[in-house]
């Protein structure tokens, strides 16, 4: 016997202005995954949350882990195994209808989980042609759309009415071949044909001819869509995006003109935030109409993460809101995990992307351009209006190296930079001069040692620097350092530096001291760690090495450790930031935490989540004014809002989807003493003769 459970995240996409293209993360699905057949027609969920794929070769059914091929049952003696899939639509709450290519109308029977075909009075609705829409209006009347017009199946009588075009009748459709279909407020349908729009009227029996008035839609029509505020949205071959305005106009979206092979709109969709999203021959696009925001999902071959292939053939948002998409190479899905988490990457020559993926220091400026010290890409400026990226480097500065472990603000116009083994460079912000500082030998008032850590600046104002050495003190207004030699003699130097509310320092390595300006080491305590981290209620935590987090004491020690034992996915912890909510955000080598002190409830957000990998960087953590997040790793950089992150999944559905015996499917049957006579998830009960 197998469960398989269908985990789909609740969300509600809402994209702010995000420069840097490709920060979202797909999970992609084709034929090394499982598929039959790499090319996607359709994509569905049912009211049991099963999500259903249509492609070039058949039905398939996705539970989350596998996919199962359905043949069509055309009946007792004929068994299709290789068919086009074309729509799905849920007619009731146990009748969900697929429409093939020359096979007419099937339902899946869930009973038998099969498909058979869909049938009134006795006979098939629908059999050897072709449904490639199916729509309903709200007499609950149903609509096929197909090669040979459009067929209308009576809810109340039974009756069917066909819609054809009529050579020298302007009353009938423009063509028989239609692939588009939608109902507005007014029961009107409108008929997307593969000569025109069209609009048929059931009070009045007459269909007008729409592109007789308006040129604009005399095209092939791929898709027609009614969005929740009534607007008429058309998606046409070589034409782009019509929409219908106020005045009984059409007008194009011209915002898709910039991107190649826009033009060309196969499917329109509307989630629940009101974002229009498209699939066209040139990707997808997320379109909000009351701002004009237009966002672009592409193909790029260097990325695995990004959407399967820019030919999008249908769009579907399922009923926790996750987006899943057709195209020509497979399914992608898109969940609002993944979405809640932007990234940036790195790829070489191109100033779009990071010249190096490993980030150690963030700082944003007032100007809300990012900086980041990197492993070995020297400083990477990130205008986050245009997306492009600034690179200060050794080659092309006077930077002594390229891995920079360190940056901070020392008052409004300079940037103190710490490179390690290279010693610490002022940056001047009118100028871009770079002034670098390094020890020298019997100098007392140069750094004392050119391995830098990190660099902090205290509540006062004073600028206090981790060294290999111990810990040394800019002065600004003097130009030089000053040693505090009471921090002499830990292991490996000060690796960080941090502070309180009562202004005292707290630094650490292999050993953890508190350390007061002007009088000295308060206590030490062994304690290996990685940062510190003062709460919005004045607890002091310390991320360690080998422990997870620790509440402390400055002067009692460790009060409590929160590492694995408590759920945290590794001990070794690198940073902390807090959110509004007075949730704890720690970055670990296997994953980001959000950590509620309150009730010590720990989730743990993973790569697949949409984070940029799960090893994150010691001193790579920055919070802007605003609340947004920045967290870096090994891959790249990892930024989000907290408020948008969802930290408690529903419950998903759990169902049976097999029986077994001895390892072999147990088939379903009529026969008397069958062991299944109904699929295993609606079956009352299962007789196994035993002896």
């Amino acid at each position: 016997m197998k469960r398989r459970i269908i985990c789909i995240w609740i969300f509600s996409l809402v994209f702010p202005v995000w420069a840097q293209r490709q920060n979202f993360k797909f999970d992609n699905y084709s034929t090394r995954q499982g598929l039959s057949d790499h090319y996607i027609t359709a994509v569905f969920q049912d009211s049991y949350d099963w999500v259903w794929v249509g492609t070039g070769s058949g039905i398939e059914r996705f539970d989350g882990m596998v996919f199962k091929r359905y043949p069509l049952v055309v009946s007792d003696t004929l068994q299709v195994n290789d068919y086009l899939v074309r729509d799905f639509f849920q007619l009731h709450q146990d009748t969900l209808l697929v429409g093939v290519e020359d096979l007419g109308l099937f339902y899946y029977n869930l009973y038998w989980d099969r498909f058979e075909p869909y049938t009134t009075g006795n006979k098939p609705l629908v059999s050897g042609g072709s449904v490639k829409r199916i729509a309903r209006d709200s007499a609950l009347n149903l609509w096929l759309a197909g090669k040979d017009g459009v067929l209308k199946m009576d809810a109340r009588t039974g009756e069917e009415t066909r819609l054809r075009h009529l050579p020298g009748h302007t009353n009938s459709l423009s063509d028989n071949y239609v692939r588009a279909l939608a109902v507005d407020a007014q029961n009107r349908i409108w008929i997307g044909t593969k000569s025109g729009l069209d609009c048929y009227d059931p009070g009045s029996g007459n269909v007008q001819r729409i592109h007789d008035t308006y040129s604009a839609v005399k095209d092939d029509i791929l898709d027609v869509y009614i969005d929740k505020q009534q607007r008429l949205w058309v998606g046409t071959s070589t034409n782009g995006l019509l929409y219908r305005d106020s005045t009984g106009s059409f007008r194009r979206l011209t915002q898709l003109d910039a991107y190649e092979r826009s033009a060309k709109v196969n499917c329109i969709r509307q989630d629940a935030a009101g974002v229009l999203w498209l699939g066209t021959r040139g990707g997808m696009f997320a379109y909000t109409p009351q701002t004009g925001h237009l966002q672009h999902f592409f193909n790029d071959p260097l990325n695995a993460k990004s959407l399967a292939h820019n030919s999008v053939v249908k769009i579907f948002h399922d009923n926790k809101g996750d987006v899943w998409v057709a195209t020509r190479a497979g399914l992608s899905y898109l969940s609002q995990r993944k979405t809640a988490f932007r990234n940036y990457f790195a790829r070489q020559n191109n100033t779009g992307f990071l010249n190096n993926a490993e980030i150690y220091a963030i700082w944003e400026d007032d100007e809300q351009q990012l900086w980041l010290g990197t492993e070995s890409g020297g400083i990477n400026i990130i205008n986050r209006n245009s997306g492009l990226v600034r690179y200060l480097t050794s080659e092309n500065t006077a930077l002594s190296n390229n891995c920079i472990k360190c940056i901070a603000p020392i008052g409004s116009q300079k940037i103190i930079i710490g490179a390690l083994n290279g010693g610490v460079h002022i940056y001047h912000r009118k100028t871009g001069e770079i002034q670098p500082y390094q020890h020298r030998e019997g100098d007392v008032h140069s750094l004392s040692n050119n391995t830098i850590w990190d660099v902090f600046t205290d509540q006062t104002g004073r600028v206090w620097i981790g060294t290999g050495n111990g810990l040394d003190e800019y002065l600004l207004e003097e130009d030089r350092f000053v040693r505090h030699p009471a921090l002499d003699g830990m292991v490996n130097g000060v690796n960080w530096v941090g502070g309180d509310h009562e202004n005292d320092l707290w630094v650490g390595s292999e050993t953890t001291r508190v350390y007061r300006p002007g009088t000295g080491v308060i206590r030490e305590f062994k304690e290996k760690t990685r940062s510190f981290f003062e709460d919005s209620k004045g607890r002091n935590w310390l991320m360690t090495s080998d422990k997870g987090i620790a509440l402390y004491d400055k002067y009692e020690g460790a009060v409590r450790y929160y590492g694995k034992e408590a759920g945290f996915p590794s001990n070794l912890t690198y940073c902390m930031l807090e959110d509004a909510e007075g949730v704890l955000w720690v970055s670990t080598a296997n994953g980001l935490v959000a950590f509620h002190p309150e009730t010590e409830n720990v989730m743990t957000y993973y790569e697949y989540d949409g984070i940029q990998g799960n090893q994150f960087h010691y001193g790579a953590a920055f919070q802007s004014p605003g609340g947004q997040m920045y967290f870096g790793g090994m891959e790249g950089l990892t930024t989000f809002f907290p408020e948008e992150v969802h930290k408690q999944e529903a419950d998903p559905r759990i169902y049976l989807t097999d029986f077994k015996v001895f390892t072999q499917s147990v088939p379903i049957s009529n026969q008397k003493n069958a062991t299944l006579k109904r699929a295993i998830g609606f079956a009352d009960e299962v007789n196994v003769a035993y002896k």
